[in-house]
């Protein structure tokens, strides 16, 4: 979670007991009754006078024109096309200020963990298959900047260290069988891209599992319909190279709802989509219900708690968020 000027943040679930409060980024870590307070029934930590926590500042979260470097430039804290900021600009980092700027919060709770639909076992069973007798599975993902790691802090060269979601998924994946992995995601990209991205994975090897994971850079542009259009044509593209490849496609995370780029409620249009490709794909298509888990889990929270960039990028927990996902489709 991220603290600004106003002390207080929301956990996702109440709180029973505050187990550790830390920042692995900075290697610091925070005590109970010197630098916060849990309060409001367990749902909110406060951040006390003289606490050593990061915070940001309203002027940090919404740069001035005069004080900001916008983004694409080197140094950028800043980016534009917002129209929900008082400033038409947001903070943004592509780097690791999020990183040492939010707090991670161990507790306990009795609320129950939202439910994560229990894997259909008709799915992709040539997967399943391979597992079960520990073949050799061959996996790939393609995908926008997210699946290509950023801002998980191993992308940007900081503690902890976490893996981003495909190499998440890959971990999980090897301790049943062993694997060969691609990661095809090109930063900026969109699901147009898809297919040309699919070729270049190709190039050292034709995946058995491929993992399609596009819609951010969509959003502001293109169509629930052009958005399905686009998947299919990589789906298609896959099979003429492997008869039998297997799909997990991949629904997304929302994005900051004050840039006009990540515009509220869009990306659960697409998830709704990939949805019912999957559904009418057969055995060989499944869904991995990344933006159900994502809403489920920030419900009451900022956006500002959970991204990695400022605008469209998850921080660590994020990416948990999306291995889960896409883990679920055979787990």
């Amino acid at each position: 979670m991220l603290f600004t000027e106003s002390e207080s943040a929301v956990l996702a679930f109440p709180a029973e007991e505050v187990t550790a409060v830390y920042n692995p980024t900075l290697g610091a870590v925070y005590a109970e009754g010197r630098d916060f307070r849990l309060e409001q029934g367990g749902r909110v930590l406060r951040r006390l006078p003289g606490s050593t926590m990061p915070f940001l500042t309203r002027e940090r979260l919404y740069p001035s024109p005069e004080r900001a470097v916008l983004f694409p430039d080197e140094g950028a804290n800043a980016i534009g096309s917002a129209s929900g900021s008082p400033t038409g600009l947001v903070c943004f980092d592509r780097a690791d200020f999020f990183a040492r700027h939010q707090v991670s919060i161990d507790y306990r709770t009795r609320a129950p963990f939202p439910a994560i639909p229990a894997a259909d076992p008709a799915k992709l069973p040539k997967t399943r298959k391979c597992l079960c007798e520990k073949k050799l599975l061959d996996i790939a993902f393609i995908g926008d900047s997210i699946t290509d790691g950023w801002n998980s802090t191993e992308k940007v060269g900081v503690a902890p260290g976490q893996a981003p979601w495909p190499g998440l998924v890959t971990e999980r994946l090897s301790r049943r069988t062993s694997c060969r992995m691609v990661n095809g995601a090109v930063s900026g990209s969109g699901s147009a891209s898809g297919v040309e991205h699919l070729e270049a994975c190709c190039r050292e090897f034709p995946p058995a599992l491929l993992f399609i994971a596009y819609g951010m850079n969509d959003l502001s542009h293109l169509s629930e319909e052009g958005f399905g259009r686009n998947i299919s044509r990589i789906v298609d593209a896959g099979l003429a190279k492997n008869p039998d490849m297997e799909f997990v496609l991949v629904s997304q995370m929302s994005g900051n709802p004050e840039w006009d780029l990540t515009p509220a409620g869009k990306d659960t249009v697409f998830a709704r989509k990939l949805r019912q490709i999957a559904e009418d794909g057969g055995a060989r298509l499944a869904y991995a219900p990344v933006n159900e888990l994502w809403h489920a889990l920030i419900a009451g929270k900022r956006f500002l708690d959970v991204t990695g960039n400022g605008v469209n990028h998850p921080n660590d927990y994020g990416h948990r968020i999306y291995a889960a996902a896409a883990a679920s489709v055979w787990d």
